[in-house]
């Protein structure tokens, strides 16, 4: 599903004005204290929202709290329900016991925003030869292959770059992300290795560079 945003750049920016206003909800009392934030519609965004949220660390600033995402009216075997009974189908969850202290705004937004910085920077141009165990072989004369340390990726980041690249019409199936690579050469055993890769369309590699804000050293 397409977003109105020009650049994934802009995603962190909306998460942070979203967490905010979840921080500014009334406290729901049921099995536990939590406060609750419905989102819209857009499957692949709330996917995306939900992967940074999941990156953050529950202590920031010495406060320890926990907030997440949830989609399909589900978190665990919990469901939600707006005012007019209607189960809420995607949305911010924040817990709000009495172990909860809330981080200082700005120091959210410098984590949401080291997250999203984490998904960008990193990636190498490689070639085929070299790494020729990936698992999603693409034909390189019309794909590049970049590699990225799996150090310095987050977590689900090969599902953030696919969420990510489908909320974008120009990118829509012309990236393939992944982290699982063959154990040898012809073999279907498969294992994860140190190594997330990617391979970009050369023809949509510009509006990769501009819409995801990638970070390639050439």
């Amino acid at each position: 599903m397409s977003t109105s945003f020009i650049s994934a750049q802009e995603i962190p920016l909306r998460l942070i004005t979203l967490v905010e206003e979840l921080i500014e909800q009334p406290v729901h009392a049921r099995n536990a204290p939590y406060k609750i934030l419905p989102l819209g519609g857009n499957f692949d965004l709330n996917m995306v929202y939900g992967i940074l949220m999941m990156n953050l660390p529950e202590t920031i600033g010495g406060s320890t709290w926990k907030a997440a995402a949830f989609l399909f009216g589900l978190d665990g075997t919990n469901k939600y329900y707006d005012a007019n009974g209607s189960v809420i189908k995607y949305g911010l969850k924040l817990d709000t016991n009495e172990t909860t202290e809330i981080p200082p705004i700005k120091l959210l937004k410098e984590n949401i925003m080291a997250v999203f910085n984490r998904t960008i920077a990193g990636w190498e141009p490689a070639k085929q030869d070299d790494y020729s165990l990936t698992a999603k072989n693409e034909n390189p004369e019309e794909f590049s292959l970049f590699i990225k340390n799996k150090d310095l990726a987050i977590t689900y980041e090969r599902h953030w770059i696919w969420f990510v690249s489908s909320a974008f019409a120009e990118l829509s199936n012309n990236i393939i992300c992944s982290n699982v690579w063959l154990k040898e050469k012809g073999s279907q055993e498969f294992q994860y290795d140190s190594h997330t890769y990617i391979w970009i369309k050369k023809t949509s590699l510009p509006a990769a560079i501009r819409i995801l804000g990638l970070q390639i050293s050439f």
